[in-house]
C-alpha cells in the first residue's frame, strides 16, 4: 500500500458538509502570488514521497481567522531563479482562498522557500507518477463549496484523503 491513512491526519480534519463544484479561481493572480514555474519543470517519472503539511496560523496572517492550513505536498525537483538562488520545486494539493472565496487550483506548481520549524507534516507515503497523477485528478472532483465560511482546507483534504481511501491509494487503517 502506497501510505497509510494516519489517525494523526485524521484527527486534524474535521467531517465533511456537502458543498459544490468550483473548477478554477483568477489563475493569472495566483500564479503569480504563488510564485508559479509549471511552465519550467515537469512532472518527475519517478515514485516520489507526498507529504501533508500543516502550517501554523502565524505564518498565515491573512488566514489567521481560519485557523492553520493543510495540505497535501510533493517536490518536484530545484530550479535556478533569475536572482540566481536554486530553490525547491512543490507541488501543492489544497484548497486556496479564505472563507467565503475558494477555489481548488489544479496546478500550484511553485518554487518554494524555506520550511519553517511552525510547519509539521506527516510522511504520508511514496507515490509513483500514476498515483500522483490520480490523487491530482481526485482532487479536482472534491466537492466544495466557494462560499465555505466555516468547513476549510480541512475540510476539503478530510473530503479528498476519503477518496484516496475508497479508490484504494491509501488505507483507512
Amino acid at each position: 500500500m502506497a501510505g497509510l491513512f494516519s489517525a494523526a491526519v485524521m484527527s486534524l480534519l474535521p467531517s465533511p458538509r456537502l458543498g459544490v463544484k468550483r473548477w478554477a479561481n483568477e489563475r493569472t493572480r495566483i500564479r503569480e502570488l504563488v510564485h508559479w514555474v509549471g511552465n519550467q519543470i515537469e512532472e518527475p517519472q519517478k515514485p516520489l514521497v507526498v507529504l501533508i503539511r500543516v502550517e501554523a496560523p502565524q505564518l498565515q496572517p491573512l488566514h489567521a481567522d481560519t485557523g492553520y492550513h493543510v495540505y497535501m505536498v510533493w517536490e518536484m525537483g530545484h530550479i535556478r531563479q533569475e536572482d540566481g538562488i536554486c530553490r525547491r520545486v512543490e507541488r501543492r494539493v489544497h484548497l486556496t482562498g479564505n472563507a467565503g472565496n475558494y477555489a481548488y487550483f489544479a496546478d500550484d506548481i511553485r518554487a518554494a522557500g524555506n520550511i519553517s520549524a511552525e510547519h509539521h507534516f506527516i510522511i504520508f507515503g511514496t507515490f509513483t507518477p500514476e498515483q500522483r497523477q490520480r490523487i491530482l485528478w481526485l482532487a479536482e472532483n472534491v466537492d466544495f463549496s466557494p462560499r465555505w465560511t466555516v468547513n476549510t482546507c480541512r475540510t476539503w483534504m478530510w473530503r479528498l484523503l476519503t477518496s484516496m481511501v475508497a479508490h484504494g491509494l491509501i488505507s483507512d487503517e
